[in-house]
Formats: C-alpha cells, structure tokens, sequence
C-alpha cells in the first residue's frame, strides 16, 4: 500500500506580548430602544378595511395586482395578484410605494420604480421598472398606544420592562461585534507576523467553509 498524507503545519512559537488589541465598547443609547419598540409596534399593526373611501396615505395597507416589466420585457418575480403593500414601509422596490401614495380602491395606475444598483440579481441591478398596478382594497392601520397595558398583552410587567428587554438585546448584540472585530484584529496581527506553509487540502477545506 502506498498512502499519502498531509501532516499540520509546524507554527512558530508566538511572542504574546508583541500583540497589542483594542476591544470596543458601546452601550445601548436610548434611541436604538425607541426604533426597536416602533419596530414592534409596525410588527403587531393590524389593519382595517377603511369606514369611509379616501385616497391612500402612508402608513396604510393596500391590496393590489401587478404586473411589471423591464426593458419592456416581464421579469422573474415582476407579477402578483393579491398582495399587500404597506406605504412607507420600504419592503418593495424605491419608488414602488412612493408611487402608490394617493391611489384609490378600484383604480388601475402605472408605477416606475427602480432596482438599487447592489440588487441581488445582476440582470435587475440599476434597472427601471415599469409596473402595472391595480389598488383592490385599501386597509387603515389600527392605532396601538405604547404604554403598560400594551406591554403587558405582550407577557411583559409593563413597558419600563419592555424597554429593558431591548435594551439587553441590543447590548448583547454589540457585544457579539465587538468580540469579532476583536478576533479579526488578533487573526490580522497573527497572519500579519508569521509565515509558514500550509498543507493545500487546509487551505481547500478553508475555503469550501468559506
């Protein structure tokens, strides 16, 4: 039998104290707390059909049809029959929404949005798209008061108690970045101060996990 092996890399001793790392340190301001609550509350909307027909506004839910098209051509994705659309929300292509700003149930508008240039497809990035679109029904947002009593439908003491799980949260999230800046920086310096070969199937393995 002949068998062929890769063997670790001998790595030379490292000096520890010629490693210098600076570990940052944030804490959670009161601001990221009020956007992590007005997420909630955009989360726990629910919606209405409206009491008296109006032109849409932001903030409301509509339901619409839509056909759209690049270039002329349909795309991958560019139709939908019943869906729903928040204004304001920013959850379709720019422009989609800000286009919808005033239409009324019943009535069929066309819409030119268009793609952002980082877009996950390459054949949609930068692309203005021209959209059909018929407004079926559209929907007000039930108003939500942020107080005790509403942090407490959501199984917390009250909202003081809300805030401080938000607040935990994003602390233990800025943590987390901090730590991984931390380990980039010790892995820079590490890389930076020593050579020594590696085995190629390391290397692969390395990059495949990439």
């Amino acid at each position: 039998f002949s068998l062929g092996l890769e063997v670790l890399p001998d790595v030379p001793e490292v000096a520890l104290e010629s490693l210098s790392l600076t570990r940052l340190t944030a804490e959670p301001g009161e601001e990221r707390v009020d956007q992590a609550v007005a997420n909630l509350v955009r989360a726990r909307t629910s919606y209405k059909p409206l009491a008296e027909l109006r032109p849409a506004m932001s903030g409301d839910q509509l339901v619409v049809d839509f056909d759209g098209a690049v270039d002329g051509a349909s795309f991958e994705g560019g139709r939908g029959e019943g869906m729903t659309v928040v204004l304001g929300s920013g959850a379709m292509v720019p422009g989609f929404e800000d286009g919808l700003i005033g239409a009324e149930a019943g009535v069929e508008r066309e819409v030119v949005a268009r793609f952002p240039e980082s877009y996950g497809r390459a054949e949609l990035a930068g692309k203005e798209a021209r959209f059909k679109v018929k407004v079926n029904e559209i929907r007000a947002a039930e108003p939500i008061t942020v107080d005790d009593a509403w942090a407490e439908s959501l199984g917390f003491d009250d909202l003081a108690d809300l805030r401080r799980m938000f607040r935990e949260r994003i602390a233990n999230d800025l943590k987390a970045m901090s730590r991984n800046r931390l380990k980039r920086e010790l892995l820079d310096q590490l890389a930076a101060a020593h050579r020594f070969e590696v085995p190629p199937g390391m290397v692969e393995i390395e990059f495949e996990s990439i």
